[in-house]
């Protein structure tokens, strides 16, 4: 399973999730390295099929990236699963 499959998998179903917890699953399942999963997740963003937004994160003073899978996106692997495919 390529490296955006993995990432594409884990956020189905879920809400905006931070980049750095997608980076330590890819780096656990997977054992790649955080600028893999990064460089990944900017192209799944440039593909369209998922989303980004930066968040100012109170507590470090600082912003950090979110990502999710478009509801398009998540319909489409819902029913490509659902029909066995």
């Amino acid at each position: 399973m390529s490296i955006k499959e993995l990432i594409t998998e884990y956020l189905q179903g879920r809400g905006w999730v931070y980049g750095g917890t997608i980076e330590d699953y890819v780096r656990s399942v997977a054992g790649k390295k955080a600028s893999n999963a990064s460089r990944r997740l900017r192209e799944l963003c440039e593909e369209g099929k998922i989303e980004r937004q930066l968040v100012k994160c109170e507590a470090a003073g600082n912003k950090v990236v979110q990502y999710r899978i478009k509801v398009k996106v998540m319909d489409e692997l819902s029913r490509s699963q659902f029909q066995g495919g």
